[in-house]
């Protein structure tokens, strides 16, 4: 790719997919999973972070999402994955820091795509492809780590961090109207 495209100066890793998944998902489910939001990230960091590091510069921007700071109530695949995809982006911040290395982690909420054509519940407060890339270039302009544009997620996180039972015990509730809404969707649909 380098001797193709040239110097790469801002690698954007913004692989993500959401399958309905539990407990009892098939592997090949997980595998699918965790190759797409997580190992995507790290593999397109293998291979650029040899060249920013010897010339003392370059920028990572890697897609999590707003799941990884407080979960996702539809797929456990994806939850789980976009914790382990802030957590390497946080890593590859305070490791690479001293090589010249600027790393941001965007957790965005919902963006109007056809990745939440079937979550009422975020296309509720989703947000344009246009709003986010203005957020995103902010983002990188400031040399911000954490990176979304729901306000109430930093309360929400700290929240979290204060009293992780009171985050379980509040999830139940939204999980409960999120099934709900989907199940009175399908039925809508099929009566039509």
């Amino acid at each position: 790719m380098l001797a193709h495209e040239g110097q790469i100066d801002l690698f954007c890793s913004n692989a993500g997919i959401a399958l309905p998944m539990d407990a009892f998902s098939p592997e090949k489910y997980w595998d699918k999973t965790l190759d797409i939001n997580l190992k995507s990230h790290y593999w397109a960091a293998r291979h650029v972070l040899p060249h920013m590091i010897e010339r003392g510069s370059g920028y990572l921007l890697n897609t999590a999402s707003a799941a990884g700071l407080l979960n996702e109530i539809d797929s456990f695949g994806y939850g789980v994955t976009k914790h382990a995809a802030i957590g390497l982006a946080e890593w590859l911040a305070f490791t690479y820091r001293d090589k010249g290395i600027r790393v941001s982690v965007l957790c965005p909420e919902g963006v109007k795509t056809q990745m939440i054509a079937h979550s009422p519940y975020l296309q509720a407060s989703a947000i344009t492809a246009e709003e986010l890339a203005k957020i995103t270039s902010e983002a990188i302009h400031a040399e911000r780590f954490m990176n979304h544009h729901a306000p109430t997620y930093d309360r929400n996180f700290s929240e979290k961090a204060a009293n992780y039972q009171g985050l379980i015990d509040f999830m139940v509730q939204p999980r409960a109207q999120a099934i709900s809404m989907r199940e009175t969707l399908k039925k809508s649909s099929t009566a039509s």
